[in-house]
């Protein structure tokens, strides 16, 4: 398995919510490590929101492994699981502006 693609959000306003759920269940392609936004909270709320959308990633693929009707699928999903879990863990930074 190679490494995830490490991206950053610059802007944590309305449509980077869509982001979220999307790169929770990519994480075993790409990983969110960095988020930017000028207004106040922002940026740490959407770091908080992927964080734990990487955690609920992570279970849900544990239980599609567990119930998986072939070894092709249960191995791709030990794997998401595997690469969700551990962006989990991963300290997103979280920047007050793009520029920095």
């Amino acid at each position: 398995m190679k490494d995830p693609v490490k991206v950053g959000i610059a802007g944590c306003g309305g449509i980077s919510r869509l982001y979220t759920g999307i790169y929770a269940g990519l994480a075993d392609i790409a990983q969110v490590v960095a988020v930017a936004d000028p207004v106040a909270g922002l940026a740490k709320a959407r770091a908080k929101a992927l964080t734990e959308a990487y955690a609920a990633e992570a279970h849900k693929a544990q239980v599609l492994a567990a119930n998986a009707r072939s070894d092709k699928d249960r191995e791709t999903q030990i794997i998401k699981s595997k690469a969700a879990f551990a962006a989990s863990n991963v300290n997103i930074r979280v920047y007050p502006s793009h520029e920095e």
